[in-house]
């Protein structure tokens, strides 16, 4: 019986120590931190790589005229320098928004974007 769990012992012993000489031979430690390098750059992208953004626009509207379409494509406010783009959009819609209410008696549909840009430009 003491000889079956002895054999037992030095089996796992050589198992772990044959392991860990793997690991430190270069490998699994090479693996590993391209494995962690790899998740940790997922990690942080996924998101816009801007630093804020500055400027609103609409892009697209569905005015009736061809030249109140046009009015509101020369649409643009700039100076938000908000680092959430989610923020940013929101308020963009909100300007746009005030502009729509402003401008038209019945409102249509439009798209606005928000981007990085200095200025208006």
């Amino acid at each position: 019986m003491f000889t079956k769990v002895y054999n037992i012992i030095i089996k796992w012993y050589y198992l772990l120590t044959n392991l860990f000489d793997f690991i430190n031979g270069g490998f699994m430690k090479k693996f590993l931190m391209m494995l962690v390098t790899a998740v940790a750059l997922t990690g942080c992208g996924g998101g816009d790589t801007v630093d804020s953004y500055n400027v609103c626009r609409i892009t697209s509207s569905s005015a009736a005229l061809a030249s109140d379409r046009a009015k509101d494509l020369k649409q643009c406010w700039s100076g938000l320098n908000i680092k959430s783009k989610n923020k940013a959009l929101s308020v963009c819609q909100q300007e746009a928004s005030r502009y729509m209410a402003r401008e038209y008696l019945v409102g249509h549909p439009y798209e606005v974007q928000v981007t990085n840009d200095a200025s208006c430009d």
